[in-house]
């Protein structure tokens, strides 16, 4: 096992984060890389980086109220959607990733930062209303492209964790009623060979997996009993790789090993089938993902194995190969947040120490750190309990 220095870590990760900040002008402007533009995503990212790292104790008043104030301009008075002033439709290059994919992403996440930062939105979800009827939401999920329940699964978690929220602050039957009409859906379609939603429709078990994490935090949100349990556990742990990561493509991959790791960990508490090979699993992707980290102090989104594979096809693997440093991830399909996988980023570098914090925390004396980890109470990415 891998001994790592959590004070070390953490201040390097902290240290690193600063150097995207803007200086100029308000606090809680973030960069994503140290080449991109300030964008309300790195800001939100920077909030759950410093919320993870129980670092936000030490802004001042003033600090914590302008970065605020950053997210609260950035919600439309009469949608309640937040949206970046840079957003542009044409802007947005993946025909998966549209308009309301991407706002609604934006919107669950600075919900969350602002919870996080101790306060709430300045005005009422309004484009909640159409999804907040039972017939309407059975009709939406039924629409879904079932095919894709990687993209689906953040679409679900998206829908699903606003209808919560505008549960926990209205109480509205009518709200009670969509959500049961939701997981009842949900209970109904999980495919019993998988534990997965989609994998009956044409999709594969790996985006299967990948989609279903973002539903499973909605039932470890509101402590719903899952189906499937052991079906799950066995599928997870199938795509584990020998480097210890969770990407066909070697390296990881900062959202499909977190999503994972995120499983292993939730599941190990509900059941002890299968434990030891779980805890081996995570211990060693913990090792693994605690390599990820580049000198700068950041953690890059995959660093690919430099070897060429032998395959029939020679020269296409020689390309292959060649590309692999100049591979680039397109977060959300905005150009504005793209980035090589190689380069030190916020949202990587997020959802790589949450990774080592779901591990470290689930098995402390395996993978000792000595952080404080703080995990995000709010339906959305980052929810855990660590007593489930």
């Amino acid at each position: 096992m891998k001994k790592v220095n959590g004070i070390k870590l953490k201040k390097e990760v902290l240290e690193w984060l600063e150097t995207l900040r803007i200086k100029e002008g308000k606090y809680g402007r973030y960069k994503l890389t140290k080449m991109a533009e300030p964008t309300l995503f790195a800001s939100c990212f920077a909030v759950m980086v410093k919320s993870l790292f129980d670092e936000l104790k030490e802004l001042s008043e003033v600090q914590r109220q302008e970065w605020v104030n950053y997210i609260l301009g950035c919600q439309n008075s009469e949608t309640g959607l937040f949206i970046d002033p840079l957003l542009k439709s044409q802007d947005l290059i993946s025909p998966k990733h549209d308009w309301d994919y991407t706002v609604f992403n934006l919107t669950m996440l600075s919900l969350s930062a602002l919870k996080i930062l101790g306060t709430e939105p300045l005005y009422l979800l309004n484009f909640l209303k159409r999804y907040k009827n039972p017939y309407y939401i059975v009709k939406w999920l039924e629409e879904r492209n079932w095919k894709d329940p990687w993209l689906e699964g953040n679409n679900l978690m998206y829908v699903g964790g606003f209808l919560i929220r505008d549960f926990e602050m209205s109480k509205d039957s009518i709200t009670v009623d969509t959500l049961e009409a939701f997981f009842k859906w949900l209970d109904q379609h999980q495919n019993s060979q998988t534990g997965y939603w989609g994998t009956d429709k044409g999709a594969d078990n790996f985006s299967g997996m990948a989609g279903a994490f973002h539903i499973y935090l909605l039932y470890f949100y509101l402590n719903r009993p899952l189906k499937y349990i052991e079906t799950i556990i066995d599928n997870t742990l199938s795509f584990q790789y020998k480097d210890g990561l969770f990407s066909p493509q070697g390296g990881g991959g900062s959202c499909e090993d977190l999503d994972a790791i995120d499983i292993l960990v939730k599941m190990s508490h509900l059941t002890s089938y299968r434990s030891i090979d779980i805890e081996t699993a995570l211990q060693k992707a913990f090792n693994a993902i605690c390599r990820n980290r580049n000198k700068d102090g950041g953690f890059c989104w995959a660093k690919r194995p430099r070897r060429i594979e032998m395959r029939k096809n020679l020269f296409k693997a020689v390309i292959n190969y060649i590309k692999r440093p100049n591979e680039i991830i397109k977060y959300g399909g905005w150009k504005k947040m793209s980035f090589n996988i190689s380069e030190s980023d916020i949202f990587s570098t997020w959802f790589r120490s949450l990774a080592i914090a779901l591990i470290s925390t689930r098995y402390p004396t395996q993978c000792p750190i000595g952080i404080d980890w703080q995990f995000s109470q709010y339906p959305g990415l980052g929810f855990h309990r660590q007593k489930i």
